[in-house]
């Protein structure tokens, strides 16, 4: 995985990398798979996080529903502010 994020890092910061070719070409002398040489060039992300055997993370948001007062309190504090401005 270390191998990808460098090589990733050195893509994103190398300007002279301008063109399909170049890019090719650095990635051909990188120290990645083919596989994972073929997702960077085709910018198949979900194939390249594949290859490094990621985590499957999940992140859920949690929800706090407002009390009945509390949403009609919040409307009219909107409302006075909008008259006032």
């Amino acid at each position: 995985m270390n191998n990808v994020i460098q090589t990733l890092t050195n893509l994103a910061s190398d300007a002279s990398l301008d063109s399909e070719k170049t890019v090719a070409q650095m990635l051909a002398n990188a120290d990645i798979t083919q596989l994972q040489h073929q997702a960077i060039l085709a910018n198949d992300v979900r194939l390249l996080a594949e290859t490094i055997n990621l985590p499957s993370i999940r992140a859920f948001v949690p929800v706090i529903v407002a009390d009945e007062d509390e949403t009609e309190q919040v409307v009219t504090n909107t409302t006075k502010k909008a008259v006032n401005a």
